[in-house]
């Protein structure tokens, strides 16, 4: 049995489970999970930018890449604005 899956919690939704998928691929870090901090979990600046384009491909949504570089983008945040995006909202600000 895996332990560190385990421990890993759960993705709540799809989008936090696709996001989930493209952090661990991209970081090469099974350990992520829906609350880490993107830095905090191994990202940089072209780990950010691969993350973006994947995202971008998967949703149709458009993230900046200071949306990752300001210590504050977690799965769990980012599906937020997706899922809200899907429903209407606008919550990325230009």
């Amino acid at each position: 049995m895996n332990e560190l899956r385990n421990k890993t919690p759960l993705s709540r939704t799809e989008t936090e489970s696709q996001i989930l998928a493209i952090w661990r691929e991209v970081l090469q870090n099974e350990a992520c999970d829906v609350n880490d901090d993107f830095l905090q979990s191994g990202g940089d600046s072209l780990a950010a930018m691969r993350c973006i384009s994947r995202m971008r491909t998967a949703f149709g949504v458009e993230f900046h890449l200071m949306d990752f570089l300001l210590g504050q983008a977690t799965v769990s945040q980012l599906a937020s604005v997706i899922d809200s995006q899907s429903h209407g909202e606008n919550l990325i600000s230009d």
